[in-house]
């Protein structure tokens, strides 16, 4: 993975807290690395959050790549986390942006 800009995702409160991540072409290959990430339309509008612990296996069988892909996704945001931060990050995310895949 190389340097790309860094966007800000979440909402600066303790609930939610704010976590910095990398944004990436949507055609981006990635090695199997622990990580939260965020499918994200043009405007960086997160479609889907998730996480795993094989970044790279995950995202090339994802089972949303079509509803992402429908919504117009763009980018690929990742942010490298061990487990429990992983969990944490993913499940505080979801709770504040609600994105439109996750309900799917």
């Amino acid at each position: 993975m190389g340097s790309n800009r860094i966007v800000p995702f979440g909402y600066n409160h303790p609930a939610v807290g704010m976590y910095e991540f990398t944004e990436y072409s949507i055609e981006q290959t990635f090695n199997d690395v622990s990580a939260v990430y965020i499918f994200t339309d043009i405007e960086h509008n997160p479609l889907y959050i998730g996480e795993t612990d094989e970044l790279g296996t995950r995202i090339r069988n994802h089972e949303k790549l079509n509803c992402v892909n429908s919504l117009g996704c763009a980018f690929i945001c990742i942010r490298q986390e061990g487990k429990v931060n992983r969990e944490s990050i993913e499940k505080k995310l979801i709770n504040y942006y609600k994105p439109h895949c996750n309900d799917q």
